[in-house]
């Protein structure tokens, strides 16, 4: 038998749809896994959690033209996430791979209708997720859907479960997601890929498993991206789920902050506060907690988290009053407040239930994030291990590119339960001493001067009308 020449054996590979050989040797077990993944008729959706410099689209588009040549008539949807991007990543990289393809299994791409066309009638449909632009990538049917830099894509989610895997209900298909994490877990990747781990559906690849790069060069993009102990390090290279720091917007959080409230002699007399942050879109948030003022410290001790669309004004009464019941039992709150995005709904409250909550003053969020950042830093916060919630927001809370808002999460929509502690802890009152001065002694045990009885405000009145007051 003659051996077959190297034109011929590039020609029987294209046309049998094998093309592993344009891989690198350390880029070989990723590709077998996401084969097999293609391959087990019980995977739905297989996750790719990946480090930069990995060559992860190449192999996805291999995979995307490999499969549309082994399989006639099959239909491939691509995604990413902007359109915009898409095409500068995947373009280049489709020429690239079909350099050597002989003439009948080159795709052409039509411009039109953003999608690559072959010979054998397959197609792969190209599409970003941004501003809607997902729902280009629905269809009757659908035997394989790749999603690259899935960790970047607004509304994954909904992408996956409403567009894409519907598609492969017929086909029995399957759904790559590949991606290096996000800036913050607080995205819908995470929660995908902590499933599909689970699932046995998952890899991980770090830059210490593409052996192309030599040790001094690791060492040079550690240096440059901040250091081995550096977030960009972790999140970029080692494909760990961690919070960018410099985008956090409380970098002073500790974990050691989670902790039970200590019930000192003074804790029924220390101020409640009941703080609200109104949610259509996103979570209403509404946090419970008391300012300890002997030690200066905020305990958040308690969370409710109301679905936007289900809110009422009936229901959040019903749920705040409950819960300041089992938390405060009759001491009533020192303040309750909220934001001023629904000024019905406040007047609603104070009119027909009593529940009166006064709008924050809102100047410069900034401003307003920093005096959470000086308390938190100084051990001033504490938070109840339940407040899961809230500790999730703390924890993941990121700022938008401009730094003038926070951003958005899946997980935790607008960080809306961050936003109550900011004005929670805006309107705390720090400086009226709560603690009476004849608190812990009384008439049968003591000698106590009618003056000891009055109040501070009682002093102040009493200061500026004399007698009157008295006599009155």
């Amino acid at each position: 038998m003659s051996q077959l020449t190297k034109t011929q054996a590039i020609k029987l590979a294209w046309q049998r749809g094998l093309l592993s050989y344009k891989l690198y040797p350390y880029q070989q077990q990723l590709y077998n896994d996401l084969i097999s993944a293609i391959d087990d008729p019980e995977c739905l959706k297989y996750v790719l959690n990946v480090s930069r410099r990995w060559g992860k689209s190449t192999i996805l588009c291999l995979i995307a033209i490999q499969y549309a040549l082994k399989h006639p008539n099959s239909q491939i949807r691509f995604a990413a996430p902007t359109a915009k991007a898409l095409k500068k990543i995947t373009n280049p990289i489709f020429q690239m791979l079909c350099q050597d393809a002989p003439y009948q299994f080159k795709p052409k791409f039509k411009v039109q209708d953003n999608m690559w066309v072959f010979h054998n009638g397959s197609e792969i449909h190209m599409a970003g997720t941004d501003g809607g632009h997902y729902e280009s990538l629905r269809g009757t049917k659908s035997n394989l859907n790749l999603v690259d830099e899935a960790g970047f894509a607004s509304d994954l989610d909904y992408v996956l479960k409403s567009v894409l895997i519907p598609q492969t209900l017929t086909t029995k298909g399957t759904t790559l997601i590949a991606s290096t994490p996000p800036k913050t877990p607080a995205h819908d990747f995470y929660e995908i890929a902590m499933q599909c781990q689970l699932e046995g559906y998952y890899k991980q690849y770090t830059i210490y498993d593409n052996t192309t790069i030599s040790k001094e060069m690791i060492e040079l993009y550690a240096k440059e991206s901040g250091g081995y102990d550096s977030t960009t390090w972790k999140r970029e290279y080692l494909a760990e789920f961690v919070v960018d720091k410099d985008s956090q917007i409380i970098p002073e959080w500790n974990d050691s902050y989670i902790t039970e409230p200590q019930l000192d002699e003074h804790y029924s007399t220390y101020h409640r506060y009941v703080a609200m942050d109104l949610g259509v879109r996103d979570f209403t948030a509404v946090l419970f907690g008391h300012y300890n003022f002997t030690k200066a410290t905020l305990y958040v001790e308690e969370e409710l988290t109301i679905n936007g669309p289900s809110l009422t004004t009936d229901l959040l009464y019903k749920e705040i009053t409950n819960t300041e019941q089992q938390l405060f039992g009759t001491i009533k709150p020192y303040r309750r407040i909220s934001d001023n995005n629904n000024l019905m709904l406040l007047q609603d409250l104070g009119s027909m239930y009593s529940m009166h909550f006064a709008p924050t003053n809102k100047e410069s969020l900034e401003a307003m994030i920093n005096d959470v950042r000086v308390m938190v830093g100084n051990g001033q916060v504490r938070i109840h291990p339940r407040c899961k919630m809230l500790i999730g927001c703390i924890n993941n809370g990121i700022w938008t590119d401009k730094r003038d808002k926070f951003a958005r999460s899946a997980v935790y929509k607008h960080f809306d339960h961050l936003a109550a502690l900011v004005y929670m802890v805006r309107n705390l009152d720090k400086q009226t001493n709560p603690i009476s001065v004849t608190h812990g002694v009384s008439h049968n045990t003591h000698w106590i001067p009618d003056d000891m009885t009055r109040s501070n405000n009682a002093r102040v009145l009493e200061n500026l009308f004399g007698n009157k007051l008295n006599k009155d």
